[in-house]
């Protein structure tokens, strides 16, 4: 999968994508091998390559993963986490 991805970087097909593709991977382990948890990292790696590539703005990533939350389905994790407490 990896190679697939570096083949189609070369060439005069050059998209995008590849620069980006690049960022994201070499930003999440240079994040990871400095101790940085992998939430942080992620959200990080994340913020920055919205930042760098643009792509969208800050205030229409914040009302999407804001009105995400608003899920119940999310709500099962702590209530499972809190039910396990109890019982254990």
């Amino acid at each position: 999968m990896c190679s697939s991805d570096l083949r189609s970087c070369r060439g005069p097909a050059r998209n995008r994508w590849c620069p980006m593709t690049l960022f994201i991977v070499c930003a999440l382990f240079l994040l990871l091998a400095i101790g940085v948890p992998v939430a942080f990292a992620l959200g990080l790696v994340g913020l920055g390559a919205v930042a760098f590539f643009g792509g969208t703005s800050f205030t229409q990533l914040a009302q999407s993963q804001f009105a995400n939350l608003d899920s119940f389905v999310l709500l099962a994790i702590p209530f499972f986490v809190l039910a396990g407490n109890i019982t254990g």
